[in-house]
């Protein structure tokens, strides 16, 4: 009993005083500058996304994380802000740096990152703690740094991790304005001044620049309430769109129609409507009255008799697409109905008019699609234009289609450009790498854990995608292809294009039976310093296979091997490729089985000497034949010229830094993925159950002294407990019937992956010892044995 009690306060202790560690290790995060860095006036590109380029250096989020996770200064890794020169990122060479060890998290995963001049403007999970104790990292702050990482200064704190939000410049200063949507109201604040200003209340939708992200301009709709200044209000049925920039302040028009008397009395003297944007179009119609939020029309267009109801899609290419309706009798659609745009260069015209611009007759509205295509020409397709002509792309089945638009509004010419991709999401259109030859457009399907990465050459004629879905090869370049085998992370943003480099987060879990989320980068430059064509990313993922590949008629090395019998060696080429040219973990394993048995048998104990030899072949980059004959791989296998691909550096390359627990966790893996001789730990010399939930209820306890003390009684009852328990082990055998197997005291050896649950309340029985001594070691097995299944 007293010796039970003694072990419960050493552990509560140890508890106590990891604790106690752990707070110490946080509060002293010290953060040095970093040295160097891109000109405050260098150029920035792609801003607004997990990776922003200024001057010569790439910025981005490293990798997915999760808003609840530790947002201590300091503490974050994955999801932390980091750079690395863009030379070294298109070299393979990864000298990243840590900015900002803060999580980079917001729900809006359509805004990223942002630099302007000097300073990088991000959203944060909020790590204050209210006077409850409750971590309120479910709102979201808003801060700026130089893009040293140093000069951190608080923005402003909003309650709601989503919202939606951009940080521009505006004005002619320049200004860095935060502009955000919150309990439907569209605010703009000045991050300097730290100004506030409300541009609009009651929105019922708004949209952002989706081909711009610095575009200070948002467009909003709002309903039009009659008799605001009375308790009687009532909505019109129709709406209005108005566009505001962020650095606006004062309203264009004169809302000041207002019963006075009334404010004063029930709203404190507040106005009861504020709206600081500038009337784009107007859906009313005249069985209405004039109010002070209509603009007459021109004399010479007659109003229609029935009013008009927009919806905004998105904005993008210098204008807003919309859908339009018009109640008539119980028509929910209406004359006039469909999907318009409306460039911006028109709505900023002096002699603009909100109301007569909604003639069909004015020339004003771009009629997108009739309401039989509206399905068509959802905000789930691509629109693009060529000189004025719109055009636009979208999925239907297994499909993706390419359109023309009449000038009724109908699709017309449709065409396929990519067939057998059913469940495809369009993402984006690039017309700019080869503005001459291929445009392409960019989607992803599910894929694993996360989401492929595909293209598709869209502006081609009918004869190049005749025979696509037969896999006519005279037209590879118009053949859809899918980049290696990538699983970007799904709910999170986009897969990035800049120029030839693509970036990505890897949610692949096949390889290291998880999830890791970080960042890498995949090369898509040819020969000629241009954008690889898809025949060019074919031949690339033809590479790629060699190595990996499981298809049944032209399987890649590791797949060869297994099935050929030596799947060991696959395994140990597997960790090589994927861990990118590491050996440690197959030189420990086997050092593991020389130390434990002699080195004559220990050399071959985990795998035979012949598969050593091919793996160590393989990772010098030559060639290896069996005793029997047998080519493994040639010397000239899986080589490009002077470049090898027997690591996965030659694909994709991992750009940021990975924390102290992942790469633990990875070593862990491979150390128990490979073969590899491993003890099983007695009861004794570990923690009974109760005592690690003890752990638990300590680590919530501030208990004071004894800390030191408490880790050396743990410590001294390991020892003792080590030399009082005679030597008990498991040997991995999986896979090799060739070595001295010793036997379970009961029960079936587990399967292969599979760990031994001992039975319930039964005392483990240490296994068998062997008959022979390491020095009497057996004869070395033989090619037959060590490959058998």
């Amino acid at each position: 009993m007293q010796k039970g009690l003694k072990k419960v306060i050493s552990v509560a202790a140890a508890a106590t005083l990891a604790v106690g560690v752990l707070s110490l290790a946080a509060c002293e995060y010290k953060f040095t500058p970093l040295k160097g860095g891109p000109a405050a006036d260098a150029a920035v590109s792609y801003n607004g996304g997990f990776v922003v380029e200024k001057g010569d250096y790439v910025y981005f989020i490293n990798g997915v994380e999760t808003y609840t996770s530790d947002n201590t200064y300091g503490s974050p890794v994955r999801g932390a802000l980091m750079r690395i020169k863009r030379e070294d990122v298109e070299k393979g060479e990864n000298t990243a740096e840590t900015v900002i060890p803060s999580l980079m998290v917001a729900g809006d995963t359509q805004a990223g990152i942002f630099i302007y001049g000097d300073r990088v403007y991000y959203a944060t999970p909020n790590s204050v703690r209210d006077t409850a104790g409750n971590l309120q990292n479910d709102q979201l702050e808003f801060k700026s740094a130089k893009l040293d990482g140093s000069d951190i200064r608080d923005i402003c704190r909003l309650e709601d991790k989503d919202t939606e939000y951009r940080f521009v410049e505006a004005g002619d200063a320049k200004n860095v304005y935060l502009v955000y949507s919150e309990d439907s109201n569209l605010y703009s604040l000045d991050t300097a001044s730290k100004s506030k200003v409300t541009l609009a209340e009651n929105v019922e939708k708004f949209v952002f620049d989706s081909s711009d992200k610095e575009n200070p301009v948002i467009y909003y709709t709002m309903t039009v309430t009659e008799a605001l200044d009375s308790d009687n209000s009532y909505s019109l049925n129709y709406n209005q769109i108005y566009r505001v920039s962020a650095d606006t302040v004062t309203a264009p028009y004169p809302y000041d129609q207002w019963d006075q008397d009334y404010l004063d009395k029930e709203l404190g003297g507040k106005a009861p409507y504020v709206n600081l944007g500038t009337i784009v179009l107007d859906g009313w119609g005249n069985l209405h009255d004039r109010t002070q939020f209509n603009h007459a029309p021109a004399e010479t267009v007659p109003l229609n008799s029935f009013d008009y109801t927009y919806a905004l899609q998105s904005y993008e290419n210098g204008g807003i697409y919309f859908t339009r309706s018009r109640a008539t009798g119980t028509d929910s659609v209406g004359e006039g109905a469909g999907l318009y745009y409306v460039a911006e260069a028109d709505v900023t015209q002096a002699d603009w008019n909100s109301v007569s611009a909604n003639d069909d007759t004015s020339g004003k509205l771009d009629y997108i699609a009739c309401p039989a295509d509206l399905s068509k020409a959802s905000d789930a397709a691509l629109f693009y234009l060529e000189g004025n002509e719109h055009h636009y792309l979208y999925v239907d089945g297994s499909n993706i289609y390419r359109t023309d638009i009449n000038e009724n509004g109908e699709s017309v010419n449709k065409q396929a450009i990519a067939y057998n991709v059913s469940g495809a999401t369009l993402v984006s259109i690039d017309d700019t790498s080869d503005p001459d030859g291929y445009h392409y457009v960019y989607f992803t399907r599910a894929n694993g854990e996360g989401r492929s990465v595909e293209r598709a050459v869209y502006n081609g004629e009918a004869a190049h995608y005749g025979n696509l879905q037969y896999g006519d090869m005279e037209r590879e370049p118009y053949q859809p292809v899918k980049v290696l085998n990538i699983e970007h992370a799904d709910s999170w943003y986009d897969f990035e294009l800049h120029g030839t480099m693509l970036y990505f987060a890897d949610a692949d879990s096949t390889v290291y039976s998880k999830a890791y989320n970080y960042v890498y980068a995949v090369s898509l430059k040819n020969e000629q310093n241009k954008l690889m064509d898809n025949t060019e990313i074919e031949a690339l993922n033809k590479k790629y296979n060699e190595i990996v590949g499981t298809d049944t008629k032209e399987p890649g090395l590791l797949s060869k091997l297994t099935s050929d019998g030596f799947s060991k060696l696959s395994g140990a080429i597997s960790y090589y490729f994927y861990s990118d040219g590491q050996t440690d973990a197959f030189k420990l394993n086997n050092e593991e089985a020389i130390a434990k048995f002699g080195e004559k048998k220990g050399t071959n104990y985990l795998y035979t000497e012949e598969d050593q030899k091919a793996f160590w072949a393989f990772s010098r980059g030559e060639g290896f034949t069996t005793e029997k004959g047998d080519e493994l791989f040639a010397q000239d296998a899986y080589k490009d010229g002077d470049a090898s691909y027997r690591k996965i550096s030659y694909f994709v390359t991992f750009i940021g830094k990975m924390s102290d627990s992942d790469l633990t966790a990875r070593s862990d893996y491979w150390r128990g993925a490979l073969q590899r001789y491993t003890e099983t730990e007695t009861p004794e010399s570990g923690l009974p159950g109760w005592a690690w939930a003890l752990i638990g209820v300590g680590i919530a306890v501030v208990v004071l002294g004894g800390g030191a003390l408490a880790a050396v009684l743990i410590l001294r009852k390991r020892k003792q407990d080590a030399a009082e328990t005679p030597e008990r082990m498991r040997v991995d055998t999986t896979d090799d019937r060739s070595v001295d197997v010793y036997a379970e005291a009961a029960g079936e050896t587990p399967a292969e992956g599979e760990e031994e649950a001992p039975a319930e309340d039964a005392e483990e029985v240490p296994a068998e010892v062997p008959a022979e001594t390491p020095d009497e070691a057996p004869a070395e097995p033989s090619d037959e044995d060590s490959r058998s299944e």
